[in-house]
């Protein structure tokens, strides 16, 4: 029987070699019959055609009646380009107002910077000094993980 009928009262007419199904008086399926077997079910593709899908629809319709959606925040776009002068200003105002706690931190970061190098740019030194391209799973040297 439809997985749409599934849970409802049906009344079974079996005649001849036939079954016949029916809901509030209304044939909805007819089958042949099968030999009698102990919990024998008969699952035909047919059966199943459109569940999946309903099911999906009922779970999103369910979730957003329990989940009331709030509109997403507008979000600037912006060259990634500014993000760095943001960067080297902060750096900037900060050596500027070094204090002696706070030289060494600022020094580790600067060298860390330092490390970080333009793809485009010259080969990386590796720490024995010779001078040669990182391989595809190494970092350049001074760029933290």
């Amino acid at each position: 029987m439809h997985w749409r009928y599934a849970g409802r009262h049906a009344e079974l007419q079996i005649q001849g070699e036939r079954i016949r199904i029916l809901i509030d008086h209304v044939e909805v399926a007819t089958h042949e019959l099968r030999p009698p077997g102990m919990g024998a079910k008969v699952k035909l593709d047919e059966h199943f055609v459109g569940l999946g899908k309903a099911t999906r629809q009922r779970n999103l319709d369910q979730f957003l009646r329990t989940h009331p959606q709030e509109p997403l925040p507008v979000v600037e776009r912006r060259p990634l380009a500014e993000y760095d002068v943001l960067l080297e200003k902060n750096m900037n105002e900060n050596s500027s107002q070094r204090t002696p706690s706070s030289s060494t931190t600022s020094e580790a970061s600067s060298r860390a910077m330092e490390g970080i190098r333009d793809p485009s740019s010259t080969p990386a030194e590796s720490p024995g000094g010779s001078s040669r391209e990182p391989d595809s799973g190494e970092r350049p040297s001074g760029v933290p993980p």
